[in-house]
């Protein structure tokens, strides 16, 4: 299986916070940390939907390269089917109810978005 050397992954890690600091809306700040919405949306291009992802809590982020349907479970009693467009980042509604986690929210968009 391929793999990255750690000095690759900090030369990537670098062309994106570059890239990141010269987003319009960061024009004229001081950054001095990630807004991963920002970063999911404004660099990377993608949108987010908010879903119940599995009928147990165990599926937090989707995301695909392309064309694909995932269940959703919004109706537990009729899970649907969502269709990935490669574009869209699916994240568990849980993640923005009120009291959630929000690093763990923040951790779901980056790690997706990084797919």
């Amino acid at each position: 299986m391929p793999h990255l050397s750690v000095g690759e992954i900090e030369s990537i890690a670098r062309r994106v916070i570059t890239a990141y600091k010269k987003l319009p809306s960061l024009a004229g700040q001081q950054v001095r940390m990630v807004q991963p919405e920002l970063l999911v949306k404004d660099l990377l291009g993608l949108s987010i939907a908010y879903h119940v992802l599995s009928s147990n809590g165990s599926v937090l982020g989707l995301t695909s390269c392309g064309e694909v349907g995932v269940h959703i479970y919004d109706d537990p009693d009729h899970p649907e089917y969502y269709f990935l467009d490669g574009k869209t980042l699916l994240v568990d509604s849980s993640l923005i109810a009120d009291g959630a986690n929000q690093g763990r929210y923040h951790f779901t968009l980056t790690h997706e978005g990084c797919h």
